[in-house]
């Protein structure tokens, strides 16, 4: 998967792009910023992909994190916080 994102970095890119321009003006410029994505970005979650697999130690310690929040997840929590997200984009 890693170099998946590296071998389509300009698709990946010129989507992004598209995204971004259709989302203007409908998401805060904040959100906007986090959901641009640069060479850089792609190159750096290509990185932390393989460091996953690479390091084993690494890997264990995000899977039993990882299944620890999933775990905790309360779907009425997460579905107030979806509702707050909407609720500040659409400025209500």
């Amino acid at each position: 998967m890693a170099e998946c994102l590296r071998i389509h970095k300009t698709e990946i890119l010129n989507a992004n792009k598209k995204d971004i321009f259709v989302a203007e003006g409908k998401i805060a410029p904040v959100m906007l910023d986090r959901l641009r994505l640069t060479e850089e970005r792609i190159d750096a979650m290509a990185d932390a992909l393989y460091a996953i697999v690479k390091y084993p130690a690494m890997y264990k310690s995000l899977r039993e994190l990882g299944r620890d929040e999933v775990n905790n997840i309360k779907w009425y929590d997460a579905g107030l916080k979806v509702r707050r997200i909407y609720d500040m984009v659409l400025g209500w």
